[in-house]
């Protein structure tokens, strides 16, 4: 499937699959020493000095038109202690075993309402793949398209959005 961008003109094969974020949106580079970002982890120091953790993951949209689902790779904040605890199994497959961590979604998604902060439950799973995001239940459009599913017209949509943030 090809199709032309109403933003740029520009003809695209196939239908996209996924966007993702390199960092939270409050990651500045760093502003001490312990301040990292790797592809999967964060942490970073806020304004008053306090660190802040997060973890990189997916949020899926079921597309209910095509074969493959939507996924938007994102950001959410966690607590010290969930941070800590998603260290230590990040390379034992007990962490398949863990209840859901709670947490902020950290990013603003083109396409939607404010996202930042909308809560979700992280879901640690097979060690091959990035954690799950499950958005808690609510009426932003977000929370529904993830619960209840969207079209490829929507994928599209979503792609022009976000390959040309306004």
């Amino acid at each position: 499937m090809s199709w032309t961008c109403t933003r740029c003109g520009e003809e695209h094969e196939g239908l996209p699959h996924d966007f993702a974020f390199d960092a939270p949106m409050h990651w500045d580079g760093g502003r001490s020493e312990h301040d990292e970002l790797t592809d999967d982890l964060c942490v970073w120091t806020d304004d008053g000095g306090e660190p802040a953790f997060f973890i990189r993951g997916l949020i899926t949209l079921p597309v209910l038109d095509a074969d493959d689902d939507f996924r938007f790779g994102v950001w959410s904040s966690l607590s010290g202690a969930s941070f800590e605890r998603i260290v230590e199994l990040w390379d034992d497959p007990a962490r398949m075993e863990e209840d859901p961590y709670f947490g902020w979604l950290s990013n603003s998604i083109p396409g939607y309402p404010d996202t930042v902060n909308l809560p979700l439950s992280v879901i640690t799973g097979s060690l091959e793949l990035r954690p799950s995001f499950l958005l808690h239940d609510g009426d932003h459009p977000l929370v529904r398209e993830q619960r209840e599913g969207i079209t490829t017209a929507r994928v599209l949509e979503l792609a022009e959005l976000n390959l040309h943030p306004a």
